[in-house]
């Protein structure tokens, strides 16, 4: 059985009655954007997230929080609740997102929210970088 990305040599030998196998270069096929978000998805979700979760608030990196990150982009995607957790955790874990502490004026209280990486989030999208005007923070 020859291996993914190999060719088969057909030198037959006592040895290697099968023959051998060498690596060879294939052409590879990106899974789709984000597990199936698309490009304009994706910029609409960057967009919501730059907008936060209204009133002046931003939205929580913890799924139970009432102003989940998730909430709002399962609407974009029609992804689940879980499906979306699991792309967020992925986009912290590789620095799409950032999360930091705040101080929260409706509770009064310390609380974290998700930043999104704008460097990160124009590579990912294709678009060029620029650094967001007051009116898009």
């Amino acid at each position: 059985m020859v291996p993914e990305g190999a060719a088969a040599l057909s030198a037959c030998t006592d040895e290697y009655p099968d023959g051998d196998s060498i690596g060879v270069t294939v052409t590879w096929q990106p899974t789709p954007l984000m597990n199936g978000i698309d490009a304009v998805q994706l910029t609409g979700i960057f967009d919501l997230i730059r907008a936060g979760a209204g009133d002046g608030e931003f939205f929580a990196p913890r799924r139970h929080s009432t102003s989940w990150i998730g909430k709002p982009i399962t609407e974009v995607t029609g992804k689940t609740p879980k499906q979306y957790a699991a792309i967020i955790t992925q986009w912290i874990e590789n620095g799409g997102l950032t999360v930091e502490n705040y101080h929260n004026t409706k509770s009064r209280k310390k609380a974290k929210r998700a930043i999104l990486n704008e460097a990160k989030a124009a590579a990912t999208t294709g678009q060029g970088w620029h650094a967001p005007s007051a009116d898009e923070r």
